[in-house]
């Protein structure tokens, strides 16, 4: 009996593979680009309709084109209907699959959920804002190996700011903005093609943000308070607090505050190289 162990697979296989690949990869490019396809379809049947109220014989013509029997305004309308329940059914199907809006309890399983979005559903434009970064550090990578070419965007506190919180360094921020800045070198390395620019901001942290293209954003807040311990200390923790992420429609109130909050501090911000 040969054993599958080590087997390496045969061509057959191998097609299957590919096949079972390239259908998995058409089906995610239609579920998430089905209303692009159907508003299309839509303003093709407009433009017939228009066309219709100015020469009524144009759906006829349309017909004697497309080798249909006896095209009429009513089937025309039938198709719009169709059309548009086609578009309802695979979005609520998705919704069903995967809710749009998801809530997780630390910020490290959010960015989990977060970067299984992007491989799914894309992303060209990623704009980040953080404390140390530390936490975005793996989604960053993950971004590098499913989406190569984006282009990124890191608002990180200025370590001197930072300075301010946790004096005990219990943890020490200065120390964390510069590891991650310099794995940010190790992603330009690692992923050439990708645009990686980082700032420093100096105002006082309060959200935390990722903000992709413009129908994805996760989001949560900084919460700074003084050690009931150690009272000449102010601390500062953002990743065991609550965070949202959502997607498409859902995302559209959210995802306009976060990126306000980041254009509005990148504005003044320091390039991490100055």
């Amino acid at each position: 009996m040969t054993s599958r162990i080590g087997r390496i697979p045969g061509n057959d296989e191998r097609d299957a593979y590919d096949l079972g690949t390239l259908y998995e990869k058409l089906k995610l490019f239609l579920l998430v680009n089905v209303r692009w396809f159907t508003r299309a379809v839509m303003v093709v049947i407009v433009t017939f309709l228009i066309l219709h109220l100015f020469y009524p014989p144009s759906i006829e013509w349309v017909g004697d084109s497309l080798d249909l029997a006896r095209p009429s305004l009513a089937a025309i309308l039938a198709l719009v209907v169709a059309v548009w329940l086609l578009e309802r059914v695979i979005v609520l199907q998705g919704e069903l699959r995967r809710p749009p809006v998801a809530i997780h309890g630390r910020r490290v399983l959010a960015y989990r959920y977060l970067s299984e979005a992007i491989e799914r559903r894309g992303a060209r434009r990623v704009e980040l804002i953080q404390v140390s970064g530390q936490t975005a550090v793996r989604l960053l990578r993950d971004l590098g190996e499913s989406r190569p070419k984006a282009e990124i965007r890191l608002l990180l506190l200025h370590p001197g700011s930072a300075a301010q919180f946790d004096r005990d360094q219990k943890p020490d921020h200065r120390d964390r903005i510069l590891t991650t800045v310099g794995e940010l070198d190790l992603l330009r390395a690692d992923y050439p093609k990708m645009s990686i620019e980082a700032k420093y901001y100096t105002t006082p942290p309060s959200v935390s943000a990722v903000v992709v293209d413009e129908d994805i954003v996760s989001i949560s807040w900084y919460h700074s308070y003084k050690d009931p311990d150690e009272p000449d200390v102010t601390r500062i923790r953002g990743h065991l607090n609550p965070t949202i992420t959502a997607l498409g429609d859902a995302s559209r109130s959210l995802l306009s505050f976060a990126r306000q909050q980041f254009e509005t501090l990148w504005e003044t911000a320091e390039s991490t190289y100055e």
